[in-house]
């Protein structure tokens, strides 16, 4: 009960806060002339993903319809099974999860109400995938978003996942619309409890994130100039041993 009361209380405040959140063409919250409300997601006659919504303008309160060529969501369909984890000590509490990635805001609806509710949670997963709730510093700023965490160890390889607005119709498909939505992923190493740091998929970014031991990795990657995730993740997994040892 005295949970069920916490989250009530939480959609009350997130409501008003994230209804005001924009990200600009970085995918980072700013204070924007205008807000963007009323998602509807769905599969066009065509088989294309598109997603309409409302642009409330605050300088002459007018609303403009749009209509974009893909998602500002993680997923289709946008619901999908997940946990909440409020302050990161109680309880993973079971719900379906919205996950939108141009606000960075998460809907939920637990299984006793029908209700969509925004929460503000330290730690959520989606379909098994954790995410956690941390600071990174961003122009001279320090600002929390949200990051998928793929492995196990002491040492994290986080993704921090966006999707921006796109209006000059890069692709072919997205001429028929008001613009698309792009997504952008920026990859973080974390050691231990301290920030994340930002890196590229290349060994060149690895290693200078990890300079103590850049030579027993340098080694093991031999000549490799670009890297996948799988081969970020191994090279860390080897990196604790050699922190342990």
């Amino acid at each position: 009960m005295l949970l069920r009361l916490l989250f009530i209380l939480l959609s009350l405040f997130t409501i008003n806060t994230l209804a005001f959140c924009q990200l600009d063409h970085t995918g980072r919250s700013v204070s924007g002339p205008f807000i963007a409300k009323n998602y509807k997601v769905f599969e066009n006659d065509k088989g294309k993903l598109v997603t309409t919504f409302d642009i409330y303008r605050r300088n002459d309160g007018s609303v403009l319809e749009r209509v974009f060529l893909g998602s500002p969501y993680m997923s289709f369909p946008i619901w999908q099974s997940g946990t909440v984890n409020i302050d990161g000590k109680g309880e993973d509490v079971p719900c379906q999860i919205a996950y939108n990635l141009f606000t960075d805001e998460i809907l939920c609806r637990f299984p006793d109400s029908d209700k969509e509710t925004p929460v503000i949670p330290i730690a959520f997963s989606i379909n098994g995938v954790p995410f956690v709730s941390l600071p990174i510093k961003f122009l001279g700023t320090t600002t929390r978003t949200y990051f998928a965490v793929f492995n196990t160890g002491t040492t994290k390889f986080l993704v921090n996942y966006r999707r921006q607005h796109e209006t000059n119709w890069k692709s072919k498909d997205a001429r028929d619309f008001d613009g698309e939505y792009v997504t952008v992923e920026r990859y973080y190493i974390r050691k231990g409890s301290a920030d994340p740091v930002e890196i590229k998929l290349t060994t060149e970014s690895l290693l200078a994130a990890l300079p103590e031991k850049a030579n027993q990795l340098k080694d093991r990657l031999r000549s490799k100039k670009k890297l996948t995730k799988d081969e970020v993740i191994a090279a860390l997994a080897y990196y604790d041993t050699l922190v342990i040892e």
